[in-house]
């Protein structure tokens, strides 16, 4: 299918009018004579007769079509299933958006993606007519603007997750306002992104398009290396029981790993180090002592390596992580005021701040900033506890539930059951005689100092029965007395079979085993947790732990400059990884160790060939696709083949052109 960069050119085709009309005014006119005979006349003569007759209707035929195809060469025709075609257009929108998430900072051969995304804009803009426009996606501002060659190349890849959605909406609306042929052209490595939750970014990013009739051309311009490879440390963490000793994992992809150096920093010094050395493909653990007299509150640990992808090379890591962590307890007053005591009897230490509320009380922002909660014989399914059901608390919480008894298993239960797919047919049941909890040992940190097994102080009379999920404690009787399960979300649920308040269902509250089996059990949820407010991920988003509170915080930098000032802002983010020096007011400041996420680093990328077969307006072309069709200028354009038929018809015009007879003079 053929459209027209400038349509208006052709009402030049009336102009075929005028070949017509001079070849009927300039007929030759016969003058009809009687003759008796025609044998004196030559075969030849007739002959040359008619060739002369079909002469110039070939010549007509040949004017017109050299006006045609005049007219053609200036209208500028295209095909319309070649998207590329529309960059030849004097009227052309080209939007350019360029992925700037931390993969495409690979370097192969001396030059970043990135940098190879902005060689081919560059390439574009210098060959494309002056009146086009190349317009390149800046995420700063939110907003396509002019190519700029000296701004593009100080854009830097971001941590985090990209704008995908938001800059095909605004592609869209900006592409409203251009009269011209628009494209999109999207220049990215399409690496997956498996922690995203679908679509994938490239479906993110043309799924506003699917929707729209008219939506313009997308062309893919996927940047991969030939032969992927990275090493990377991750998971940097100093030993809760020997803060010595500072251990990381270490993943060779794509190459064996030969005596790669590794040391670990703090401030500006090197205080341990080792040596790595691994096989392709495989990842290792990696662990390091420090100096016995000068363990470090936190630091960094990093490789040297020429590897094309440098962020991953260091990591950060912040002693003490599970120091203190806040706890919010909901339920009636009376029936928790043995939970609050049992946390508050630990220091602050360990759990700081404890806060018991109402169902009525209890807000989301209450749940937001907790750490761990406590669910304490809660019947109604209110808005904060809604929020830990559908999905909208984004950081992992540790959930622990304390059903109610006193009648059948009430509908906020059977809500959780469903919510962590475990079989919701239980009942309460009486135990008689009274059951009491067993410890799986005596000798791991979770369960150390208990002098024996089985607990005969503390009594059970009324318990939920089967209760659904992983075991982690049980009764004398082999019947589960605590599980775990983990929903979708991360967050960790611990389940009773029984109250853990103060109540008629046991007499827990009242024994030395009460308050180690409280935090064990809250610690436990948290050594399951992969988020920790003491650990983040760079460039992704946070619930503000200061939110809705009076007091607020100051954020520095390891250079001890001020960042940020975090107080009623509901998320936070810190954008780059490092140190940071959290100051809140009228409390201890701590540390704060921002990583690079792992998956920022997988070499692994999309199919781009199989995701547009099922867009209809999307295509894909590789550099050297693009660069070629570039400096051709549009080769496969019909602009060169009509020129070449032009010059063609005019030699055809010249030989068939019939010169005016005159008669000799005698």
């Amino acid at each position: 299918m053929l459209s027209f960069y400038n349509p208006a050119m052709l009402w030049g085709l009336s102009f075929l009018a005028v070949p017509v009309i001079l070849h009927f005014l300039n007929r030759q006119r016969l003058t009809r004579l009687d003759i008796s005979s025609t044998r004196f006349f030559k075969h030849d003569a007739v002959r040359a007769s008619r060739r002369r007759t079909l002469q110039r209707i070939v010549l007509l035929i040949t004017r017109l079509l050299l006006i045609t195809l005049l007219v053609l060469i200036f209208a500028k025709p295209y095909t319309v299933s070649n998207p590329l075609n529309a960059i030849w257009s004097p009227e052309a929108g080209i939007y350019v958006w360029i992925d700037r998430s931390m993969s495409m900072s690979y370097v192969e051969q001396s030059t970043s993606l990135k940098d190879k995304s902005l060689q081919l804009c560059d390439s574009l803009r210098k060959y494309v007519s002056a009146s086009a426009r190349v317009l390149l996606w800046d995420s700063r501002k939110a907003e396509f603007a002019e190519f700029d060659k000296e701004e593009a190349a100080t854009f830097r890849p971001q941590h985090g997750p990209g704008q995908f959605a938001r800059m095909s909406a605004a592609f869209l609306a900006a592409a409203k306002d251009n009269p011209g042929p628009r494209l999109l052209l999207a220049f990215s490595d399409f690496q997956l992104k498996p922690d995203s939750a679908p679509p994938s970014p490239v479906a993110e990013l043309l799924d506003p398009t699917r929707t729209v009739p008219e939506a313009p051309p997308v062309v893919l311009v996927p940047l991969r290396p030939e032969r992927p490879w990275n090493y990377a440390l991750r998971g940097a963490q100093s030993s809760s029981e020997n803060p010595t000793i500072l251990t990381a994992s270490f993943t060779a992809q794509g190459r064996d790993a030969q005596n790669i150096p590794c040391n670990v920093v703090s401030g500006s010094l090197v205080t341990g180090g080792k040596s790595i050395t691994t096989s392709a493909d495989s990842i290792v653990e990696v662990s390091i002592s420090l100096p016995e007299n000068s363990p470090a509150s936190s630091g960094a640990i990093e490789i040297e390596s020429n590897d094309p992808l440098r962020f991953d090379d260091r990591d950060y890591w912040v002693a003490g992580r599970k120091k203190s962590h806040s706890v919010l307890v909901i339920g009636d007053a009376m029936r928790s005021f043995s939970l609050t005591s049992a946390f508050l009897a630990l220091g602050s230490d360990a759990w700081h701040p404890v806060v018991a509320k109402t169902i009525e009380e209890a807000s989301l922002e209450d749940v937001e900033r907790a750490d761990i909660i406590v669910l304490n014989e809660t019947g109604d399914l209110v808005q904060p506890l809604r929020a830990l059901l559908t999905r909208k608390v984004l950081e992992q919480k540790v959930i622990i539930v304390s059903p109610a008894l006193s009648g059948d298993v009430n509908p906020f239960l059977q809500r959780v059951w469903r919510h962590l797919d475990l079989d919701a047919a239980i009942s309460a049941a009486q135990a008689s005689p009274p059951l009491h909890p067993v410890l799986p040992d005596t000798i791991t940190p979770t369960w150390r100092h208990f002098p024996e097994l089985a607990v005969q102080e503390a009594s059970v009379y009324r318990r939920l029965h089967p209760l659904p999920g992983t075991p982690l404690l049980d009764f004398n009787s082999t019947s589960p007395f605590i599980t775990y399960a983990v929903d979708s979300s991360g967050h960790i649920w611990i389940i009773a079979a029984t109250p853990l308040g103060i109540t008629e269902s046991n007499n827990l509250a009242e024994t030395g085993f009460y308050v180690p089996l409280l935090d064990r059990l809250a610690r436990f949820g948290l050594s399951r947790a992969t988020s920790d407010r003491h650990l983040w991920y760079a460039g992704y988003q946070y619930r503000n732990p200061f939110y809705g509170s009076a007091q607020g915080a100051t954020i520095h930098d390891a250079e001890n400059t001020p960042v940020a000032h975090w107080h009623n802002q509901p998320f936070v983010m810190l954008p780059m990884p490092g140190l940071y020096h959290a100051r809140p007011k009228n409390e201890k400041p701590y540390w704060i160790a921002a990583c690079a996420k792992p998956q920022e680093s997988l070499l692994k990328y999309e199919d781009v060939d199989t995701i547009i077969d099922t867009h209809p307006r999307a295509f894909s072309y590789f550099p050297h696709e693009l660069v070629s069709f570039i400096q051709s200028k549009g080769a496969l354009s019909h602009a060169s083949r009509l020129w070449m038929l032009f010059c063609l018809f005019g030699v055809a015009e010249a030989l068939l052109w019939i010169r005016p007879y005159s008669q000799s003079k005698p």
